[in-house]
């Protein structure tokens, strides 16, 4: 990452796992929060399990690929409703 003066990688960082979230649960497709919830541990348990030293802090990572990964089933689910007849 640019460590130049203004760069905000912690930024990108947490747009990156709201997308990475959100990917996956759209393609998985069926709006199940079960999966979602496998796609939150999936997208962002790593940055908790590689950051040294471990903080506590660093388990927000979860936060925003639940963000992604919940919204994305949502909206999917949704959509699947709004399609079906009756």
């Amino acid at each position: 990452m640019d460590s130049s003066r203004g760069y905000d990688a912690t930024g990108i960082t947490a747009a990156a796992l709201i997308v990475g979230g959100a990917v996956a649960a759209f393609i998985e497709g069926s709006g199940s929060f079960a999966w979602a919830a496998v796609f939150t541990a999936l997208v962002g348990a790593w940055i908790p399990l590689i950051e040294s030293p471990p903080l506590p802090v660093s388990a927000v990572a979860l936060v925003f690929a639940a963000i992604g990964a919940f919204a994305a089933a949502l909206s999917r689910r949704l959509v699947l409703d709004a399609s079906e007849p009756g």
